[in-house]
């Protein structure tokens, strides 16, 4: 599987303007647009960005045969200047949990955020009509190795965590999420434990 989807997708860590402004334009697709968790207006030049981009390490999901973006996510890295302000989850959650450094060691840790697939570039490939039947090399897909790699699209996003969390000396992570990528996360090994009750975020 791992060999299958890499000759079709590529994660790169955005550390370029340009890959950046593809990340923040793919946000304002999926969360803009496809989801309306944020207010269009509010992003009126068509990218999605906020205060916590700039202490912020961003990745790009790109579909190898086209250089279509197909995802994104970001890492949200610690204020060394304000820890107890770094992250949008200590905004939103007060558990004492946030406040004891050696289960939640905010200098070590970051939040993962802005974790998305385009559910227009999912349809597409699902149907055929963007990623067609073969790779870049000439080499077909079958309908049974579309259905194998359609759900774990999110995987280079994973990948790209792990490796912007390396380079940042992160050790931990926590997220503000919706109880179905905290499920999905959790069939393919990663386990977060709850802090605090459900919340109406976005």
């Amino acid at each position: 599987l791992a060999e299958f989807y890499w000759s079709w997708l590529d994660a790169r860590i955005a550390n370029t303007d340009e890959l950046r402004d593809a990340a923040f334009r793919l946000r304002y697709r999926v969360y803009c647009v496809e989801n309306q968790f944020e207010d269009p207006s509010a992003n009126p030049d068509g990218r999605e960005t906020d205060d916590y981009d700039d202490h912020s390490a961003h990745s790009l999901l790109v579909y190898r045969p086209s250089g279509e973006p197909a995802g994104s996510v970001r890492l949200v890295l610690p204020l060394p200047h304000d820890l107890d302000q770094s992250f949008a989850m200590q905004r939103v959650c007060s558990h004492a949990l946030l406040r004891d450094r050696t289960r939640f060691p905010v200098e070590r840790m970051a939040e993962v955020s802005r974790f998305c697939i385009s559910k227009e570039f999912r349809r597409r490939w699902g149907d055929g009509s963007e990623a067609g039947n073969e790779t870049g090399d000439g080499v077909e897909m079958s309908a049974d190795e579309e259905r194998r790699i359609l759900p774990h699209l999110s995987l280079g996003l994973i990948e790209s965590l792990v490796r912007m969390s390396v380079s940042n000396s992160i050790t931990h992570w926590c997220a503000v999420m919706e109880p179905t990528l905290l499920r999905l996360l959790t069939r393919l090994g990663i386990h977060f434990e709850p802090i605090g009750p459900l919340i109406e975020y976005h």
